[in-house]
């Protein structure tokens, strides 16, 4: 077959895909590549979009078949989407879940106490070249 004709042949393929129903087949195909595409991107794994035509005699009581039904099929398949995992921390009264970790609140808590100003709790200083520590004593 010469190009020219494979050409001829092509586009009249492409004619009679564009005509399945109304252009709506043309549309999901599209679609459907689109989202494998970002599927792929995403998650660097395959996707697949799979294409079925089927054809089928139109007057099935006919000797001959002069119209035939044409019947379309876009299947996708995506790759799974990354998820990530959710840490949860476990209360020790009742084995409840929780997203809060439990230590924190004893830290924020022990924070928050009063300041006792009899006290000198100021902290350690840093001084000197080689990082000698000063210490107060309380």
């Amino acid at each position: 077959m010469s190009d020219k004709n494979k050409h001829a042949t092509s586009a009249v393929a492409l004619s009679n895909l564009a005509a399945l129903r109304g252009g709506a087949f043309l549309e999901e195909v599209s679609q459907a590549l689109a989202n494998a595409t970002a599927g792929v991107k995403k998650s660097k794994k395959k996707a697949q979009v799979c294409i079925t035509l089927t054809i089928e005699p139109a007057d099935k009581k006919d000797a001959t078949v002069e119209r035939v039904w044409l019947s379309d099929e876009v299947k996708t398949k995506l790759p799974p989407s990354p998820k990530r995992d959710t840490l949860m921390f476990v209360s020790e009264d009742k084995g409840v879940l929780s997203e809060r970790d439990p230590q924190q609140d004893f830290i924020r808590d022990q924070k928050a106490r009063p300041v006792d100003e009899s006290k000198d709790e100021t902290p350690a200083r840093v001084v000197g070249k080689d990082a000698a520590v000063e210490a107060r004593t309380v």
